[in-house]
């Protein structure tokens, strides 16, 4: 769902609906996880200084009106 440039394009930050955010090199070869959830990562931006990420996560809520 969500593809960005981290560290002034070196790297790649991909998040979706494998409940997980990944860093990826330019080329496309995965490095690691740094984020798994329990719901879709909906998106994963890094800070225009590139030393800091975040992740949001989608959630979905049921109310139950008796």
């Amino acid at each position: 769902l969500s593809i960005s440039y981290f560290w002034n394009g070196k790297y790649l930050l991909i998040s979706g609906s494998n409940r997980e955010a990944a860093l990826y090199s330019k080329d496309g070869i995965y490095i690691a996880s740094i984020g798994k959830s329990n719901a879709w990562v909906w998106s994963c931006k890094a800070s225009p200084g590139g030393n800091q990420i975040v992740i949001t996560k989608f959630y979905t809520c049921f109310l139950n009106s008796s």
